[in-house]
């Protein structure tokens, strides 16, 4: 199914989304002239039935209105939404039914990974953190709930 990604900025690298495994047949870019035109934008595209997922990066002061548009949109359409903010900016709208928060972590030269903590979740384990990593070479994602101690390096001795 279709991912359309809101981009008012220009700021996504589709080369990129292909490096991670997205389809670009299949990813829509909506480059919205303003907050109000990306705010209805992202609505009629969480309420389509044709469309997998939704992307965007929420204005700092999003409203419980706004919060609730997005919530029932996605509901009707039975889309996914994402709605990307910076921690600690704006206000805590629970209008989603899931609150992430998502860090870069350490990895390798051929593994990404990510450091998720669920915020908020009805029936979820709240506080709850796992790590995600991406490999590189096989395309491949695995969730850990512990990455593994690894020793100390060692230096080499001439």
């Amino acid at each position: 199914m279709p991912v359309i990604w809101s981009d008012p900025r220009g700021e996504v690298y589709p080369p990129a989304l292909a490096a991670m495994g997205f389809d670009l047949s299949k990813v829509y870019l909506l480059h919205p002239q303003s907050v109000i035109d990306e705010a209805w934008a992202v609505t009629e595209c969480l309420r389509c039935r044709g469309v997998g997922a939704v992307i965007a990066a929420v204005p700092e002061r999003l409203s419980r209105i706004e919060a609730r548009r997005f919530q029932l949109a996605a509901e009707r359409g039975g889309t996914v939404g994402i709605l990307l903010r910076q921690h600690g900016r704006g206000e805590s709208i629970y209008a989603a039914a899931t609150r992430w928060l998502i860090a870069p972590h350490p990895g390798e030269r051929t593994i990404q990974r990510w450091k998720i903590q669920l915020l908020h979740g009805h029936g979820g384990r709240v506080g709850q953190t796992v790590f995600l990593e991406y490999s590189r070479e096989n395309h491949s994602v695995r969730a850990v709930e512990k990455l593994a101690d690894r020793p100390a390096a060692t230096t080499a001795v001439a």
